[in-house]
């Protein structure tokens, strides 16, 4: 998250801007008339924001398998307020007027530039989205009339699902950019696989165990788009295969 931003920012421009916010009021602490007494608190003081917002948003993070960690956004949008914090506090507690001037421009200048970046990232996030979302819906469509196919012809009503995944299953389509939990498809999880086929046609499905046999023919697929050799019907359940 500070390094990389999820590919948000450019690699380590959130991690400079933080640096440079934080020289700046380090450099304003150390030239304010006071006593080292008042320096080292107002030094602490800067030490327990950074501290204290970086502890509080991985905090449930510490207790699990580094393996298992997916941050999402719940907790990466209060980590990135530190930066907006750390200006804040730099441009209300310190005079930046008269010479001071060049410290409210600075954190201007840096503010504006990493606004600029985040807008840029976060329009293709959007449009990506709505991509995703057309995808999703084509597919649903097209196996739910399969699943009106099947139950026209035989007379069974499919009421089961068991969802299956290929040998390199992606959590979203080509060319579109994910990152974290941005931009996953509704066929990454076994849950939105049910959902998405309840919200949009009425399909309500209980998910049941993988049949083994299946399961093995699946593994030994690698399909890049929808195809009709997902499905695998049988008497009152759809075995579906995600890509």
């Amino acid at each position: 998250m500070i390094s990389d931003t999820y590919a948000i920012l450019p690699k380590n421009v959130f991690l400079i801007s933080i640096i440079l916010i934080t020289i700046l009021i380090i450099y304003q602490i150390i030239k304010k008339k006071e006593t080292i007494k008042l320096k080292v608190m107002e030094l602490l003081k800067i030490l327990y924001i950074i501290i204290g917002i970086i502890f509080v948003t991985i905090a449930p993070q510490f207790v699990q398998n580094t393996n298992v960690i997916w941050m999402v956004p719940r907790s990466t949008y209060p980590f990135a307020s530190l930066l907006g914090i750390l200006m804040l506090y730099l441009v209300m507690n310190y005079n930046t007027e008269g010479k001071a001037k060049y410290v409210k421009y600075t954190s201007m200048i840096i503010g504006i530039v990493i606004l600029i970046m985040q807008f840029q990232k976060f329009n293709i996030i959007e449009t990506d989205r709505y991509k995703v979302n057309a995808i999703d819906y084509e597919i649903t469509k097209s196996i739910c009339n399969k699943i009106d196919e099947y139950e026209e012809s035989t007379g069974n009503k499919i009421t089961k699902i068991s969802v299956y995944q290929d040998k390199l299953m992606e959590s979203t389509y080509t060319g579109v950019f994910t990152t974290g939990d941005i931009n996953t498809k509704a066929y990454s999880s076994d849950w939105g696989t049910t959902s998405i086929l309840k919200y949009y046609f009425g399909k309500q499905l209980t998910l049941i165990s993988n049949n083994q046999e299946i399961q093995k023919q699946f593994e030994d697929k690698n399909w890049n788009s929808f195809n009709e050799e997902q499905l695998i019907f049988d008497n009152d359940t759809l075995h579906l295969c995600r890509y």
